[in-house]
């Protein structure tokens, strides 16, 4: 997970070295590139550190997986939700 953020700024350094040093529209539009492929990644990390904090809050307050379901069951193994 420390990857993603690590790897979005090695993006931004490469590509803003490759946008100041462009000699070209080539190479303006690598620098730019690499502008949106850290944008991926600085996106990706959010939302996978968004989805460990709310787990990990779902842990704190007990709630594991398939607890919901399991509530909604009936001894026959019907489920009372449908």
């Amino acid at each position: 997970m420390v990857a993603l953020p690590i790897f979005g700024v090695i993006m931004v350094l490469l590509g803003l070295a490759t946008f100041l040093g462009a000699k070209s529209a080539v190479h303006e539009i690598e620098g730019l590139i690499c502008f949106l492929a850290a944008c991926v990644l600085f996106g990706s990390y959010a939302i996978v550190y968004s989805i460990n904090r709310i787990q990990e809050n779902l842990e704190n307050a007990g709630v594991t997986q398939g607890q919901e379901v399991a509530d909604n069951m009936t001894s026959d193994g019907v489920n009372t939700n449908d």
